[in-house]
């Protein structure tokens, strides 16, 4: 018998995370906030910050 397969490849990105805590002392030239996890407007003020 004989078989053929066709295969594809994704570009991978590799990520991290960081809490706004985490980040603390950082600077960051790019972020991605998710403001939906900001408590306060603090914590939206500490995420900004770091940018």
């Amino acid at each position: 018998r004989t078989y053929s397969a066709t295969r594809s490849q994704l570009p991978l990105i590799p990520a991290f995370a960081f809490t706004s805590h985490n980040s603390q002392g950082r600077s960051l030239n790019v972020a991605c906030i998710d403001f939906t996890s900001c408590q306060s407007i603090q914590s939206a003020y500490v995420m900004l910050s770091r940018v």
